[in-house]
């Protein structure tokens, strides 16, 4: 029987490991340094978060992507949360679980520009948390697409953010903390948004506050559209 299989139950739904740069389990008869995680053990595991783990070698994988074929080694799974793992580069080859509907990435950048992104058209939660330097678009232009299934996109401090460029059946957008966004890609946002919610952006709030004729016409259907502390119409 594994270490995990020992500490934690099988039917465990719920799992959230942090700061766990020097865990080691000291009633062992040695001391255990945590560089591996195993996962398949927890069949019915249903959120995982995972972040700031700077000995964390493998997750039942080498920590450069994520495990093969999650759809049967966490067919429960429902929100994976990512942070602070900068090894990432990538999502696993075969089937995510068709049971995830909310994902987070912080502060891996390479995973940003993985491709597969745009195949998991279970999402219907997106969380992009920096710091991102240097990344002045969203999605940034010949990487990534966003899944056509969000209906929430949450993106915040992305410090060179310059444009955002969205499309699908989003009904919320969350922008934070991105001083240099300005613009928004295309003719309009998606005609499926009602909820727009711009924070701590100083030229794009501006710009909607003023009703910009290079703003104005994208974001005007929304019908909720919230700038810092108020509401525009």
């Amino acid at each position: 029987m594994s270490l995990l299989a020992e500490l934690f139950p099988a039917s465990l739904k719920r799992l959230e490991l942090r700061n766990c740069g020097k865990l080691e389990f000291s009633e062992l008869n040695q001391n255990v340094l945590l560089t591996s995680l195993p996962l398949q053990i927890f069949l019915n595991l249903s959120h995982l978060n995972i972040s700031d783990w700077e000995n964390l070698e493998c997750v039942s994988f080498e920590l450069k992507s994520l495990p093969c074929h999650m759809n049967t080694l966490l067919p429960e799974l429902e929100s994976l949360w990512i942070a602070n793992c900068p090894g990432i580069k990538s999502f696993p080859e075969g089937a995510m679980p068709p049971s995830l509907r909310s994902l987070a990435i912080r502060n891996c950048k390479k995973l940003l520009r993985s491709p597969s992104l745009a195949t998991m058209d279970m999402l219907t939660d997106l969380d992009i948390i920096g710091p991102y330097d240097g990344v002045k678009s969203f999605p940034e232009e010949g990487l990534v697409l966003l899944p056509p299934s969000l209906t929430s996109l949450y993106l915040e401090s992305l410090q060179s953010f310059e444009t955002l460029d969205c499309n699908g059946l989003l009904q919320q957008l969350t922008i934070a903390n991105c001083p240099k966004l300005e613009n928004m890609g295309g003719e309009r946002l998606p005609a499926s948004l009602i909820k727009l919610q711009i924070w701590n952006c100083p030229l794009l709030e501006e710009r909607c506050k003023t009703k910009h004729p290079h703003i104005w016409p994208k974001i005007s259907h929304i019908t909720g559209i919230h700038v810092e502390d108020r509401w525009i119409s």
